[in-house]
């Protein structure tokens, strides 16, 4: 598998978490990629998302147990200004991971947990899946309270998605 491949697939599965995490949907779900209504597994899921053009906006649904995943590519104006606003935000994370110890930091192992599922990546796919995912989320450092599980150097709690919802419109609508 290539290294591009490998990375797409990573913060695929984030996404997929995160999706996961917002419709409260349990880790054996199966999902459906809108419009369609097939199931489908999540490796499946996960290798048709890292295949599509990025930056992409998606949502998903609980239709009774599936994951309905909807994503579209974010283009023009809208795609620079979502850009623009995620160019930084990974940088929050930096100065924790170098706190603890972590060197390279785009190597260093973290894992994205919730009531739904985990998954464990190297940080520069968490960096990736911000600058590729627009996905209403919350993340937030879990901190001293849990000792990370061995080779893993930051977790994160993928949280409820805050109430404020900002959408992003194109000059020209």
């Amino acid at each position: 598998m290539s290294a591009n491949l490998e990375l797409a697939e990573q913060e695929a599965r984030v996404a997929l978490l995160v999706l996961r995490s917002n419709v409260k949907a349990n880790p054996q779900s199966p999902f459906a990629i809108a419009p369609s209504s097939v199931n489908t597994s999540e490796a499946d899921t996960v290798r048709y998302l890292a295949s599509l053009e990025k930056p992409l906006e998606c949502a998903a649904s609980k239709v009774g147990s599936v994951v309905r995943v909807s994503c579209k590519t974010l283009k023009g104006h809208i795609r620079e200004n979502f850009l623009a606003r995620v160019s930084h935000r990974p940088e929050r994370w930096e100065p924790t991971l170098r706190k603890l110890g972590a060197d390279p930091i785009d190597e260093a192992a973290v894992m994205l947990r919730s009531d739904f599922g985990s998954v464990t990546i190297p940080f520069r796919a968490l960096r990736a899946w911000y600058r590729d995912y627009f996905i209403n989320h919350g993340l937030s450092y879990v901190g001293e309270r849990l000792k990370p599980p061995p080779g893993v150097h930051l977790v994160l709690d993928v949280d409820d998605p805050a109430e404020i919802t900002i959408d992003m419109i194109s000059h020209d609508e």
